[in-house]
């Protein structure tokens, strides 16, 4: 692997042994701030024999005087940001490495303004004085990263993220994370002791959770296990109301059992919904249908469940309609496969970060199980248009889609004739083509 980015330190390869010294084949426990990590500050006492590597972020030393010092224990690798994480923080920070524990600092200078930390700071001074303790990653735009040219380069995502990534290619057992809210719907906190450690708007959070972690974690983490050869670990989330999907969430029962015992963790206990449904129906020997599932196993995007139908009738499918829990859905006949491990992430980042669309599809590929439809829209086209068979139903939905873009291509239309062509035409014609767009569009 090529460690001589410009963008890692010299000896980034002795850096990386290092962090896997720190961590040691230990379970990782990156304490985040949303609120839910109240309760860790009431049962941290249950963890003080546990054998833990904790890692911290930003205002890290909230949780650590408030959680970790009730137990005498310390975070042993710490990340901020260089734009926002870390000028706040930096004496903090500074305290941190001058201690003699072996720890560590990480971060990223992706897009870095340096002179945000102050006219005071050196960076050169920084790294001359904490050399043995920085590990600094890349951050990149691309879907493909880490890779062998870049192994610590990870998809541009928020802090948390980049510290999941770095405990697992520090070799951790596995990574449980407390404060993993994305935000919070209930109640007026969005984090963890806001009086010291700050606070956002809801919307700003979610914003970021649906841009800067779902959608780009799985498959970073997919790219980790394949770059650095490691086998992939438990990442469980200990917020049972949290926004983030990709990892199981689970209760602090049996979160503090895992870590505290080393309890085993059992799929039963993820308290997630699913977030998409895979509808398929059998085949006759079962072989196609094999297939399909074996596809469905490499997905990089793990929070969906698979629903398995007798037939193909449309009324089968209304009925696993509503039977099914995810927000959005996928057909996928038997024998049909996904080419693009991160198909199912794709569609709903699109989804995601785009309330005003019902459906996106893979138009190059053609068949029916690269469309992703959000679960509402799906039942009223079928309530609507009545259906008699899934032959019938895909050219509505795929009509519904060509539909939309030319929808999406009149209302740039419009708003060139509000902004630009109002100025040169008479508003008589303007108004004459507004109203004939508009009925033609509520035609068809």
């Amino acid at each position: 692997m090529n460690f001589n980015s410009p963008d890692y330190l010299p000896f980034t390869e002795k850096r990386l042994a290092h962090l896997r010294k720190i961590i040691n084949g230990r379970p990782v426990a990156i304490l985040a701030a949303g609120p839910s990590i109240n309760e860790l500050e009431k049962r941290i006492g249950e963890l003080r024999e546990a054998d833990i590597c904790y890692f911290g972020m930003n205002t890290f030393f909230v949780q650590e005087n408030h959680i970790l010092q009730k137990i005498n224990k310390h975070f042993s690798v710490v990340m901020a940001g260089i734009n926002r994480g870390l000028p706040p923080v930096i004496d903090k920070i500074e305290e941190f490495l001058h201690r003699s524990d072996e720890n560590m600092f990480t971060s990223s200078f992706f897009e870095s303004q340096p002179e945000l930390l102050g006219p005071d700071f050196s960076l050169e001074n920084f790294i001359h004085r904490y050399d043995p303790k920085l590990l600094f990653i890349g951050i990149s735009r691309s879907q493909g990263v880490p890779n062998i040219t870049h192994p610590l380069h990870f998809m541009i995502g928020n802090t948390l993220a980049q510290l999941i990534y770095l405990a697992t290619v520090g070799g951790a057992s596995k990574i449980i994370l407390f404060g993993a809210d994305g935000a919070t719907l209930k109640g007026t906190e969005t984090y963890y002791r806001p009086q010291e450690y700050g606070s956002e708007p809801v919307t700003a959070l979610i914003r970021d959770t649906n841009q800067f972690f779902n959608p780009v974690v799985p498959p970073t983490i997919h790219h980790i296990y394949r770059t650095h050869s490691i086998k992939p670990i438990e990442i469980l989330n200990c917020s049972e109301q949290s926004l983030y999907t990709p990892f199981p969430t689970i209760s602090y029962d049996h979160c503090l059992k895992l870590l505290a015992v080393q309890e085993k963790f059992d799929p039963a206990w993820d308290t997630r919904i699913p977030k998409a449904s895979i509808i398929s129906w059998t085949d006759l020997d079962g072989i196609r249908l094999a297939k399909t599932k074996e596809s469905l196993a490499k997905q990089s995007y793990r929070n969906f469940e698979h629903v398995v139908i007798t037939n193909n009738g449309v009324m089968a499918i209304n009925e696993a309609l509503e039977k099914s829990r995810g927000e959005y859905i996928f057909i996928c006949p038997p024998g049909e496969q996904y080419d693009d491990p991160h198909w199912i992430n794709t569609c709903l980042k699109v989804l995601e970060n785009n309330p005003r669309l019902t459906l996106t599809w893979n138009f190059l590929s053609g068949p029916v199980h690269y469309l992703c439809v959000r679960k509402k829209f799906l039942q009223e086209i079928i309530t609507r248009k009545n259906p008699r068979s899934l032959r019938e139903l895909w050219p509505m939905l795929r009509g519904e889609f060509i539909l939309w873009q030319i929808s999406e291509a009149i209302k740039i239309i419009r708003q060139y004739l509000r902004n630009v062509a109002k100025s040169i035409l008479p508003r008589s014609w303007v108004l004459s083509i507004h109203r004939q767009l508009k009925n033609w569009r509520a035609k068809n």
